[in-house]
């Protein structure tokens, strides 16, 4: 009989170091798991954190670049409106969202390039540009004059008088200035000569 009790006594103890190392199995695995777990979570929020950060610095760089566009506008027209386009595209390209700054930066820019100078006429007047952009030519709706005038620098270069009528069309063609109205007036060449056919 003490053959039997101590088999099963070894079978007993067998028994328990087995659950024994079942619960420290699932222990370890439990563990890991919620370890794992943890992890992946801390990932995520560093993941989170970093795209925030990211975020934030674009929308630093963004501003820094509208306040710079804006700075730069009296000084530097074209280098303003580069910088503009720069700060729309940095978070536009990102998740599509442009800053109200930047927006403000490009538009002003943008006015800023186009407006060279401005012609002053009383009431409606007419402008027409030579095909090479140059020059341009303007007339008062009421007026018997017409002028002309450079781009770059932006200013009159001659005033012509002589017209009877006032003009009411003009334009500049790639030899010669021809007020439509009066097919017998011209203006030849790069001096602008009276012409009086």
């Amino acid at each position: 009989m003490a053959f039997l009790d101590a088999s099963w006594a070894a079978a007993e103890e067998s028994r328990v170091q087995e659950r024994k190392a079942s619960r420290t199995r699932r222990l370890v695995i439990g563990t890991v798991g919620v370890l794992a777990v943890v992890a992946v979570g801390l990932g995520v929020f560093a993941l989170s954190e970093r795209q925030g950060n990211q975020s934030q610095a674009r929308i630093v760089r963004a501003a820094d670049l509208a306040a710079a566009a804006i700075e730069q506008i009296e000084k530097d027209p074209e280098l303003s409106l580069l910088l503009a386009m720069e700060a729309v595209r940095t978070t536009d390209t990102v998740d599509g969202t442009v800053l109200e700054v930047a927006e403000d930066a490009l538009h002003r820019a943008v006015l800023a390039q186009r407006l060279m100078g401005r012609v002053d006429h009383d009431g409606q007047g007419i402008a027409h540009f030579s095909p090479d952009g140059r020059s341009f030519v303007t007339s008062a709706m009421d007026s018997s004059t017409i002028e002309v005038w450079s781009v770059d620098p932006f200013q009159r270069k001659l005033t012509l008088v002589g017209h009877t009528d006032e003009v009411d069309r003009c334009g500049i063609q790639p030899n010669w200035l021809l007020d439509r109205q009066c097919e017998r007036c011209r203006w030849h060449g790069p001096n602008l000569g009276f012409d009086n056919r």
